[in-house]
């Protein structure tokens, strides 16, 4: 009773030369024509069995080719993806078929053949904005098709009616009707025998209120066609119409109720209100609608007041609805054809939980809605009251849809709801102490009481969820759901109290009684990731994925609400956020933009894939994610980071620290914009903004190792070393082991002149790690200054053989030999120094007492002038020429 969309076309459609292709051997060079042959004849034996509809067996050829597909030519390719698109739609594996044709047009934008499988994915995956666009697209392409451009006839060819079918469909779902019309009477024009064009045509009309119309493509349908059983009846619930009621229980419901009666209002034959106090303006607004109005005092049950809505029912059927529901318009034929069906009297509805603000569906339940008035039914339970029925009664699941607002109300009215339902089922939990549905309700009711459960009110949860799957084992009308259900609030509510290990047993074990289970196949995927198993969540995600792909609420023999039935955007996230850990960035890429195709915007998404094209220099793709969250979420801490990230990789200093201090003073907990914006300070020297924001983001993680770090080198830059030494002390308590911060704590000492503290820090560095080169170095300077010289020399010259050019080791080994009195092996050392510090004071009197120790009297006076020249007040070098002038002089 669904919208009917065929199969791909399987027949032999397809005939032409295949020209040569060639396999790049691994020196790069194409292979002979013994491996063109082989492509060709592989592609030949997969249309075979194509055609033959071995889809199968067609799908493992082409597998056969994909590592060599890359090095053949575009034509081959080309034939390649057209079959391989056919094959997997034909074999109900949508996703692949899709991923296929888009490869496809990555080769030829404007291949019929592609379009065509597109259109009939998207439209098996009810995405009717994109059936549309490649339906129309195929339309336009047509005339190629005909002139069999290059001699290729098309897998499509022979098949245009399809297409027309799949642009009515699409048409439907964007109520353009007057569209829809032409498009499928298109169909019939081109396949007066396509049985499926007079089925949604004539759901079309019916969907309109249009009966007559309706019957005259029935019969026409009935007489052109072969398959005619779903005509036939159609035909008789158009000869036997039967009447429909809607009845609803209301209390000041004037913000949801006309949208609730906009649905259905042109189409049930009755309206039918029970108010049971409203003070606003919904009684007023149910008589502008039509409806018959009644009024019952509230005794504090719901069946009490549905009951007595249905009491007022005088149609064939009803439908009871509640004033937070849409009835999906589209399925009023399904509902129209679900009635004739013989010895029908209850047919379930799908109800999707939407947030009606983002259009995310949160939960989807199949439940009985509609039965004959006269089949006797009647509700129980004085909160979530079920409709009671015998077992053996044959429930008809037709596909019909509901959608559900009443978990998105505003806080106070959602606190209101809660709470009436609370004070409820502790009354029934009183009454019935033994019914596993009600203690499954309390525990439901208590986990959507808040979004941050305590401690106390889990273990509540807990112990409801618990009893209600003992008590199920025991009571087999409420088996298996409740017992799934159950088990499930226990899983998710230990999965929030961080018991992950426990939460993955209860997910495994609803699991052994239903291994499709959406909800736990999901919640389970989350166990695995948060336990840090990221191999077994990729594999539960991805189970889930192939799952729910061939999930449909119609046809579930259980009777229960899936919180995650329609979560393809969360899992596409959370598969994102493991292949982005695993550094996976091409990878978590697709699956970011697979979320937003599913959903947008979603959660950070638009952020997490801004960080993708930031690392990646993809600048303008950046840009673009990041004004996508800015618009929707000015005040976005980590959208004007990376704002400030963006036009910093563009050299724009200015705007970057605009869009950076914007994030800090936006932030009020987010560590990774002050340690961006701590290390950005720093690396500007402005040690002034950079240690208060560092200090803020230790203020928010007092043991943040990495923090203490930053916070340390700060101080050391700016010269507060002993500062600085207090922030390596308290890092290297976290991470004793850390050699490299060991080395900068004890440069902290050797500034400070706590020489012999500074010796045993950098001996500790070296035991840690012996491959810290500047270690060596640091050491050697620290033993110079206590005057150990051998030691000293020992580790410089080991350094200076990694480091020749590092001056100040080459001055300290010079000063080591001056100081053992090898004047003449100082003297190179000095030399080189004063190449590149030709006014270094110290090195010019060092160097001058060699020569003047070495008997170089002459070149050590030229050197103590030089020195004077420069600063005319050194006493050392003045001292010394006064010697030599007294020392010449005679006696």
């Amino acid at each position: 009773m669904a919208a009917k969309k065929s199969k791909v076309p399987s027949r032999k459609a397809r005939s032409g030369k295949t020209p040569s292709a060639g396999k790049k051997n691994p020196a790069g060079k194409r292979t002979g024509k013994s491996s063109v042959t082989a492509i060709r004849n592989t592609l030949k034996k997969a249309a075979a069995v194509y055609f033959e509809r071995n889809f199968g067996e067609a799908i493992a050829y082409l597998d056969s080719l994909a590592e060599i597909l890359d090095n053949a030519p575009d034509t081959e390719r080309l034939d390649y993806y057209r079959l391989l698109t056919f094959s997997y739609a034909n074999s109900g594996r949508s996703a692949d078929a899709e991923k296929a044709a888009l490869k496809g047009l990555e080769l030829d934008s404007d291949d019929p053949d592609f379009h065509f499988g597109l259109a009939y994915v998207f439209t098996g995956f009810k995405d009717y904005k994109r059936s549309l666009e490649h339906s129309i697209k195929f339309v336009k392409l047509l005339a190629r098709m005909k002139k069999g451009k290059d001699g290729i006839r098309y897998l499509s060819e022979g098949h245009e009616h399809l297409i027309f079918n799949y642009l009515g469909l699409a048409y439907k779902a964007s109520n353009e009707f007057e569209k829809a019309e032409v498009a499928f009477r298109r169909v019939i024009e081109l396949n007066p025998a396509y049985e499926h064009a007079y089925l949604n045509l004539a759901n079309l009309y019916q969907h309109r209120n249009d009966y007559m119309q309706a019957e005259k493509i029935v019969d026409l349908g009935l007489k052109q066609s072969s398959q005619v059983q779903e005509l036939r009846l159609i035909k008789k619930s158009l000869e036997n119409r039967a009447t429909i009621c809607a009845c609803l229980i209301v209390k000041n419901e004037e913000e949801l109720l006309p949208n609730c009666l906009d649905s259905i209002r042109s189409w049930v034959d009755d309206l039918i209100i029970v108010d049971t106090g409203s003070t606003d303006r919904t009684v007023e607004i149910a008589h502008q609608y039509g409806a018959k109005v009644f009024f019952k005092e509230w005794e504090g049950s719901f069946s009490a007041a549905r009951n007595f809505s249905i009491s007022k029912a005088t149609c064939d059927w009803i439908l009871y609805i509640d004033a937070d529901e849409e009835f999906v318009q589209e399925d009023v034929g399904r509902l129209r054809q679900a009635m004739a069906l013989e010895n029908c009297r209850l047919i379930s509805v799908d109800i999707y939980n939407i947030k009606k603000e983002t259009g995310e569906c949160t939960s989807i339940l199949s439940y009985p809605r509609i039965f004959r008035s006269d089949a006797g039914f009647q509700f129980e339970g004085i909160v979530h009251n079920q409709l009671k029925y015998d077992e053996s009664e044959v429930i008809v699941q037709a596909g019909i849809r509901l959608k559900h607002y009443g978990y998105n109300l505003a806080p106070d009215k959602m606190k209101q709801k809660i709470a009436r339902s609370t004070a409820l089922l502790e009354k029934q939990l009183q009454d019935f102490p033994d019914d596993p549905f009600v203690h499954f309700n309390y525990a439901q009711i208590l986990r959507s009481s808040t979004n941050e459960p305590d401690e106390s009110l889990c273990n509540k949860i807990l112990k409801h969820a618990r009893i209600a799957v003992d008590l199920s084992n025991t009571h087999e009308h409420h088996s298996p759901g409740v017992r799934l259900q159950a088990l499930h609030q226990q899983a998710t509510t230990l999965l929030r109290m961080g018991q992950f290990e426990e939460s993955k047993n209860i997910c495994l074990r609803a699991l052994e009684l239903k291994p499709n289970y959406l909800d736990a196949l999901f919640t389970l995927a989350e166990a695995y990731a948060k336990l840090s198993d990221l191999d077994r969540a990729e594999e539960y995600f991805l189970k889930y994925l192939h799952e729910q792909e061939v999930y449909d609420p119609a046809k579930e023999q259980i009777s229960m609400i899936q919180l995650y039935a329609m979560a393809r955007h969360k899992v596409y996230y959370w598969l994102g956020t493991i292949t982005n850990f695993r550094q996976e960035f091409k990878s978590a890429e697709e699956y970011f933009l697979k979320c937003l195709d599913e959903l947008e915007p979603y959660s950070d998404t638009y952020l997490k894939l801004a960080a993708i094209y930031l690392d990646r220099r993809e600048l303008e793709k950046a840009n673009d994610y990041i004004d996508r969250e800015l618009n929707r979420n000015p005040e976005s801490d980590m959208a004007n980071l990376y704002k400030a990230r963006y036009f910093g990789l563009k050299n724009l200093n200015a705007k970057a620290e605009h869009y950076l201090s914007k994030a800090v003073d936006l932030t009020r907990d987010n560590p990774e914009i002050l340690e961006r914006a701590g290390v950005y300070w720093a690396g500007s020297n402005n040690y002034d903004r950079a240690i208060p924001i560092l200090e803020r983001l230790l203020d928010l993680r007092p043991g943040y190792e990495h923090g203490c770090s930053l916070l340390a080198r700060v101080h050391y830059d700016r010269g507060n070393f002993e500062t600085a030494y207090e922030w390596y002390k308290k890092y290297t308590q976290m991470a004793p082991d850390n050699a490299e911060a060991i080395n900068d704590m004890a440069g902290c000492a050797f500034k400070l002149g706590r020489f012999e503290e500074a010796e045993e820090l950098f001996g500790r560095s070296l035991e840690l790690n012996s491959n810290i080169a500047a270690t060596y170095r640091n050491i050697g300077l620290t033993k110079l200054c206590l005057g150990k010289l051998k030691e000293a020399r020992t580790y410089l010259e080991n350094y200076n053989k990694i480091a020749p050019d590092d001056l100040d080791v080459v001055m300290a080994l010079g000063i080591i030999d001056f100081q053992e009195g090898a004047f003449g092996a100082a003297i190179p050392h000095f030399e080189k120094f004063l190449g590149r510090n030709p006014k270094n004071i110290d090195c010019l009197f060092n160097i001058s007492e060699c020569y003047l120790n070495l008997g170089y009297a002459d070149s050590a006076a030229i050197g103590y002038r030089q020195i004077l020249k420069i600063r005319p007040d050194f006493e050392p070098a003045a001292r010394r020429l006064n010697e030599m002038e007294t020392a010449k002089a005679p006696a």
